[in-house]
Order: structure tokens, then sequence, then C-alpha cells
């Protein structure tokens, strides 16, 4: 596992970032018939609003 230390402006962008994919997710999953794919990324943006947690204070 790979540790990496960001400054506050870099932990802020990365949450931006990550909230923009996840909001992009969440308009693919609501256009998405393909239950094994909208699955996927259901599965993508739990992952990513995880990450979005550890990263906020």
């Amino acid at each position: 596992m790979k540790t990496l230390e960001l400054n506050p402006q870099e932990q802020e962008l990365l949450v931006r970032i990550l909230e923009r994919c996840q909001a992009d997710l969440d308009h693919e999953i609501h256009h998405t018939d393909h239950r094994e794919f909208r699955g996927m990324l259901s599965q993508r943006q739990l992952v990513i609003a995880g990450i979005i947690q550890k990263l906020q204070p």
C-alpha cells in the first residue's frame, strides 16, 4: 500500500475532482440500461465516496 501526503490545497483540489467524477457517474448510472454496467458504476461511485470521506477532516 502506498501513502500519499497532500498539502491542504492539493487535498481540496483532489476532493473537488473526485466530487465531479462522482456527479458524472451519477448521471451515467441514471442513463445506463445495462444492469451489470450500472452495478459496476455504482460500485465505483461507492469507492470514490469512501476516498472523499477519508480526505475530509
